[in-house]
């Protein structure tokens, strides 16, 4: 699923199967991260569709049709444009279970539970709590794709048969975002370094190590969105402070040794 925005004020794209052919009648959703719908639409015949923006912000497109899992696309909006929210119908069973990370099995708190009905329209959404446990109570008996946003992990999307009998449990683990961060490192006068060992290290123990090549370059593929303290080891400098939450290939290390040494 493709997506852009344009000056007209609106998100269109084309939604394709895996083979690289258009579907056709797809429905799209524009969500917000509190789980509000913002607009939605349908594919035309080539696969092609056209969404109203919604306000400055960062939101996920749902596409849905019958025969596939929903799948997502994350945007960002950065030009205000008003919209009203739909009204989330009210049903009868009850979902739940808790949303956990898939290395140390943590909970985490505010991920979007989304539910989709078989014809692509979302029924329903929710968020976890602080302890990672959400609860949704209003699906119908049968078929439905449950999608699982979190600006810090990788979307999931799964498959889901309510019966309408007792609770449905559905636990479900994410996998963090990886990035990559790269940089130069160089001296008090701007010359890069060579050959140096750089760390980014988040206070758990389970730092990455890097050697800067041969022209100081130094770069991270597989880094989990979080903070961070990036440090030099050899000579030991004060480490810095950086936030790595997008791909950056311009960060820059300036070897200045620590005064309290």
């Amino acid at each position: 699923m493709g997506r852009q925005g344009d000056s007209l004020g609106d998100v269109r794209g084309r939604v394709m199967n895996a083979g690289g052919l258009p579907v056709s009648g797809a429905r799209l959703t524009i969500l917000d991260y509190g789980g509000r719908r913002m607009g939605d639409g349908l594919a035309d015949q080539d696969g092609l569709y056209r969404l109203p923006v919604p306000p400055t912000g960062e939101y996920a497109v749902l596409a849905s049709t019958v025969g596939h899992l929903p799948q997502v696309v994350e945007i960002v909006v950065e030009r205000p444009r008003g919209t009203e929210p739909a009204p989330r119908p009210a049903r009868a069973a009850v979902v739940r279970g808790t949303v956990t990370e898939d290395c140390l099995r943590m909970p985490v708190p505010e991920a979007l539970v989304v539910f989709v009905d078989a014809g692509g329209m979302v029924v329903g959404s929710t968020l976890t709590s602080a302890e990672g446990c959400y609860e949704y109570r209003g699906l119908a008996p049968g078929s439905y794709g449950v999608a699982v946003l979190h600006r810090q992990y990788e979307p999931l999307v799964r498959q889901l048969a309510v019966s309408g009998a007792d609770p449905e449990p559905v636990d479900i683990e994410l996998t963090r975002r990886l990035l990559t961060f790269s940089g130069v490192v160089r001296d008090a006068d701007g010359r890069s370094v060579p050959g140096v060992p750089v760390r980014l290290a988040d206070g758990s123990g389970c730092d990455l190590r890097e050697d800067a090549d041969d022209e100081g370059r130094f770069a991270f593929s597989a880094v989990p969105l979080g903070m961070y303290s990036l440090l030099v080891e050899d000579p030991p400098v004060t480490g810095e402070r950086v936030l790595v939450d997008r791909d950056r290939c311009d960060a820059q290390v300036i070897l200045r040794r620590d005064t309290a040494r």
